[in-house]
């Protein structure tokens, strides 16, 4: 094979890794943030909930 097309493979091959290493750590980070939003909006329902027991004296 000439140089330039070995090259032109190379840096093909290098692309395809970084493009799946970008989208893999955007995969990583969704999933990531969305348990820790998840998380919150659970503490948040409880507090509520609470509140409104204490409000009408209810547990």
């Amino acid at each position: 094979m000439d140089g330039w097309l070995k090259a032109l493979i190379a840096a093909t091959c290098a692309l395809i890794i970084a493009v799946g290493g970008y989208l893999a750590s955007i995969e990583y980070n969704s999933k990531y943030s969305t348990k820790a939003t998840n998380d919150d909006l659970i503490k948040r329902n409880e507090q509520t909930i609470r509140s409104f027991d204490a409000a009408t004296g209810q547990r």
